[in-house]
Order: C-alpha cells, then structure tokens, then sequence
C-alpha cells in the first residue's frame, strides 16, 4: 500500500532552513543599518568638529588682522615722529645757544629772528671753515726722505771715554791720600770737641806724629769732584763730619801744593792706563799714540778723554774696520766705598762709559747724563747713521738769540760817543748787531756758529757763550766745586752754586744781545745740519778668564768700534705751514669745537632716520 508521508518530510525540513536564513538576513541588515546610522552620527560628529575649527581659524586670522592694523597704525605713528624725535632731542641737549633758542622760542615770534640768526651765522661758519681748508689744502707741505748720493768719506764723531769710577785704587794709595798731619785731626777735634775713634797714629817721613785716614777722604773727594747726589742721606745731617773731612782735604792739597784739579789728575786713571790700542781704518796706532789724538775733560763725572772729531777724523769707505776702534783696560781697582759717604744705590752706574758727542757739545754735563756702561769682556759696535736736514725755506720763531751777535758794552759806547740816552744806546747796540750779521755771507756765517772758542762771542747763541765764560772763571780750570787759584789757597767761600748765578747776571749785563728782541718777529734761514744717532750692542769676545786680583776692577780689555753703516748720506726736506682750521676759540654764536661735533652727529641722526623711513616703506609696498 501506497503511503505518502516520507515525501512530505524534507519539504518540511527546508522551509525551516529558509525561514532560518531569513531571520539572519534580516539582524544582517539591521546590523548593516546600525553600524551605517553610527557612521552617520560619526561623519556629522567630524562635520560639526570641522566647522569649529574653522570658526576658530577665522576667529584668529581675524585677530591676527586686527593685531596688523594696529601694528601697522603704530609703525605709520612712529614713522612720522622718528625725524621729529631726533630734532627735539638735539635741539633740547646741543651747547650750541643758537640751536637752543631757536626750539624754545619756536611757536613765538622771537623764534624766527632766532632762526633767521643761527641759519646766517652757520651758513658763515661752514664758510669759514671751507675756505681755511682750500687754502691750506692749496700749501705745498711735503717731507721726503730720499738718498742723495754716495759719499768717499764721511766724519765721525767725538767719542769721550769717562771712569766713572772716578779713581783708581792704586793710585790713592800711591798719592799717600790716606797721610795726612795729626795736627790737623788735633785741631779740628777741638774746635768740633769731639774725635774720631780708631785713629791710627805714627811717625811721618817728617818725623812727625802722622795718622792714616780710612775710605772716608777719598769718597769725599769723590763727592767733590762728583755730585751731592751721590752722598747718603745721612751725610748732610752731621755737618761735624763734613767740616773735619773738608779740613783734612785743604790741608792735604796745602802741604802737596796741589789744587783739585791737579789732585783728581793724579788720582784717575790716564789716558795711557785706559786706551790698549786703536784703529782708524786700516792704520793700527798703540795707546801713546793714540792718546796724542785725545783731549782731557774734566767732568762732574770724574776726568774723561775725548777724541775730537778734526779734518783726519774720517771713515773713508764702507766696512765693519774702516771706522775708528779702540781697545780700552779695565784692569784697575775702584775706590773703596764708604757707605756713610756715598750712598751704593746711587753710585752703581760705574766703569768705563762712552759716549758720542759732535763737534760742538761740551761734554763736561753730557757724558753724567748719556752714555752707556761697557761691560768687560765684550766688543761694542756702535753703527751711525747720518741724515742731512735741509731748512731752505723753513720759518722759525723769534730770532732773539740767532739773529744777532753778542755786543760787548765796551764796544757799543765807542759806537755811540755822546749819547747818554740809554735806550738809544741800546738801540745802536741792536742796530750794529744787525748790520754786522746781514754783511757776513752764508760761508762765514756757518764757520761762525761752529766756532767753540771761549774767548769770542758766539753768534747763534749768547746764552752757551756766557755759560763757557762763567763755568772757567767760577771753578777754574775744571768743573769741580774748588776753586783752582794759582796760589793754591783753595779757599772755598763762595760754592758754585753760589757764584755761577753772579756771574750769569754779570755775564748777560754785558751782552747787550739779549736785553731786547729782535724787531722781526720772525726769520728764514737757510742751513744744513748733520745729525748723527748710534747703536751699541755689546757682544761677548772672550770666557771672561783674565789675570785680574778679583772685586770690582777686574782685569780685562772691551772694545769699541765706532763705523758707518755705509758711506751715503739721506737728505730730508721739510716745510711746514700753519694751518688755522679749529684755532678759533669761541665760535661763531657760541658754537664751539663741540658743537660743531654735535652738529655732524645731528646731521649722521637724521640721516639714519631717514634711511629707516624709506626702508619701512618699501617694505609695507611689498606686503601689500
């Protein structure tokens, strides 16, 4: 039998399945519509935070706008006072009064006639100012250096050779310095009521009684003979002391019949003892004979020897000998020192010294105050250079003491017989000098101003003729602080010191010269003077091993050389002109040198300011 329900099952079974599907379908798609409605919301969430953002972004550029207009408003209101600015402080703090006055009294009608004033006087000034500057731009002013030509010979200068150790050891104890008569000693300590100790007393060659001095004589000399700068402090404060050891002195030179000047001979080192040998070019000559070539000076730093410069006296080509040389001894002793007498500080400066001089130096003050110290052992090259100053053309000042020659009042009253005017009298003094200077010609005139003698007037200058007149007739014949009469009393009334300002007074009474100027007030020369400069540089020679007894007089030998760096001569010519920009003192309207300053850094402001202006303009042209 036929039975139908199997066919009916799997029917069944797959419309569930369908219905299944379909419920799946249908939370797929409700899913799909959720996830889409939050993406909705999301996508106006971002819509909405966009729009925010760019309210915001509005927001600030238009406060970014609204900050550059006021910026902008700002740096137009700065632009238009930066220049107003820079005239109101200037006017307010300038030193010039008319500047002052003109911003003060600007809004008033005093303010115009202040402007008025100050813009004519400024205008004058620059003015002014222009015209010195043209006119001295106009001088020819110029000063060159260039060679001339080369030379066949040249002169060489004086060189002086000074101990500055004033004596020699030796020589004081050969002088028997240290002898003097005990009488002396008596009769000062009685005057003084005091004595020395450690007096030694004995028989003299005389047979009587005698006693030997220490240092104490010999450094006194030394301070006679020298400077009273050289004694201590201490010395000037016992004057008992000073009275004893000049007593000693002036009886020491009373018995020897010496004057100082003899006595400081003996006791210094000769000339003989100091010069070994010396080369003049090539000709080798021993210490005798070139001692006959040198003079002796007497010095305030002991006796000295100078080879003066003559004819002879010539470097005659070019070479590291072809100058003059000399070997000089140092194998001597110095002096003793006596540190109560002779302050050590002040008397390090010792040994042989040199020094250069020209033809028309004194060396007796030169050489204490130049010079230099040659150490032993050591060679010395002393390298000149000549320039020669051409004055063709060059205005000096008032030629009081070059124009006219020392007139002797003997010889202006023969001149003026009859006249008792003394101002006349004077005036024929000057007229005679005048005359007597315009009737020499140029030759005769140069001889004459290097002429060095002590017996006629120089003519450049009166005041170094009365100096060699009154240095002689106060000390003698040296330069020490003795006199040095013939009859060998040595009497020391009057110091140099003393008498030295007498006889300059003396001396210029009689040089009519000098009592009244010259009536020009200025004057041109035309004169060619020869300058010389050196170099010393000591180089070592020797190890120093000599055959001296040791101390300070060690013995050895130091050579000098004395050349031309080469024989050509460099001429340099020099005019000069005055030139009057800025000699105005108190310039027009008030307006001094500052002033004119302020004025140019006025004028650097309102430049600056206006350079500013500009640039900010362009600026602004190129951000629109």
């Amino acid at each position: 039998m036929y039975n139908s329900t199997p066919s009916s099952k799997p029917i069944t079974c797959w419309s569930l399945d369908n219905i299944g599907k379909i419920q799946e379908k249908e939370e797929e798609e409700e899913e799909e519509e959720r996830r889409r409605r939050k993406r909705q919301e999301k996508e106006e969430e971002e819509e909405e935070r966009r729009r925010s953002k760019r309210q915001v972004k509005e927001e600030e550029e238009t406060e970014e706008e609204r900050r550059r207009s006021k910026r902008q408003e700002k740096e137009k209101e700065e632009e238009e006072r930066k220049l107003t600015r820079v005239v109101e402080d200037f006017a307010q703090n300038t030193t010039a009064h008319g500047i002052g006055s003109m911003w003060r009294y600007r809004q008033r009608p005093l303010g115009a006639l202040w402007t008025v004033v100050t813009t004519v006087m400024f205008i004058l000034l620059l003015t002014y100012i222009i015209t010195e500057i043209q006119q001295f731009n106009e001088i020819e002013v110029f000063s060159k250096r260039s060679d001339v030509e080369n030379l066949r010979s040249l002169p060489l200068p004086s060189l002086v050779f000074c101990n500055r150790g004033f004596f020699s050891r030796q020589k004081l104890q050969g002088m028997e310095l240290d002898v003097v008569k005990a009488e002396v000693e008596e009769t000062v300590c009685v005057l003084l009521l005091s004595c020395r100790d450690g007096t030694r007393r004995g028989k003299g060659r005389s047979g009587g009684d005698w006693m030997e001095l220490d240092v104490e004589l010999s450094n006194y000399l030394m301070l006679m003979v020298g400077s009273a700068y050289l004694a201590h402090n201490s010395f000037f404060k016992t004057p008992a002391k000073r009275t004893l050891l000049h007593a000693r002195l002036e009886d020491y030179l009373t018995r020897r019949k010496l004057t100082l000047s003899q006595l400081v001979q003996a006791v210094s080192l000769s000339c003989e003892e100091m010069v070994i040998q010396c080369a003049l070019g090539p000709r080798m000559m021993w210490g005798d004979e070139c001692c006959r070539d040198m003079v002796q000076v007497e010095t305030r730093s002991g006796l000295c020897f100078s080879r003066e410069a003559d004819e002879d006296f010539i470097q005659v080509g070019n070479g590291e000998w072809m100058g003059y040389t000399v070997v000089l001894n140092t194998s001597y002793q110095e002096p003793e020192l006596a540190e109560e007498l002779v302050d050590p500080i002040r008397w390090l400066k010792r040994g042989v010294q040199i020094t250069i001089t020209n033809t028309i130096t004194q060396p007796s003050l030169l050489v204490t105050e130049q010079g230099t110290i040659l150490p032993t052992h050591t060679f010395t090259p002393i390298t000149l250079t000549l320039a020669k100053i051409n004055r063709e053309g060059l205005t000096q000042g008032p030629a009081i003491f070059t124009t006219f020659p020392c007139v002797q009042r003997e010889q202006e009253q023969e001149q003026e017989q009859g006249d008792e005017d003394e101002g006349e009298h004077q005036q024929g003094g000057e007229e005679e000098g005048r005359v007597s200077q315009d009737e020499k010609g140029d030759d005769e005139r140069d001889e004459e101003e290097g002429h060095i003698g002590m017996n006629q007037p120089i003519v450049n200058n009166c005041l170094l003729e009365v100096s060699r007149r009154c240095i002689p007739r106060v000390c003698g014949c040296s330069s020490y602080w003795l006199h040095n009469d013939n009859n060998n009393d040595n009497n020391n009334d009057y110091t140099v010191i003393g008498m030295l300002p007498m006889c300059t007074a003396f001396e210029l009474y009689m040089c009519m010269g000098l009592i009244y100027p010259s009536p020009t007030t200025t004057t041109t020369t035309t004169t060619t003077n020869t300058n010389h400069s050196f170099i010393g540089s000591p180089e070592e020679t020797t190890d120093g091993d000599d055959d001296g007894d040791g101390g300070d007089g060690d013995g050895g030998e130091e050579v000098v050389n004395e050349i031309w760096k080469i024989n050509k001569t460099r001429e340099m010519m020099k005019c000069f002109a005055e030139g009057e920009v800025g000699g105005v003192s108190g310039l027009l309207l008030g307006c001094s040198l500052v002033s004119i300053l302020e004025i140019l850094i006025f004028i650097l402001s309102c430049f600056k300011a206006l350079v500013e202006m500009a640039v900010i303009r362009i600026r602004r042209a190129f951000l629109v």
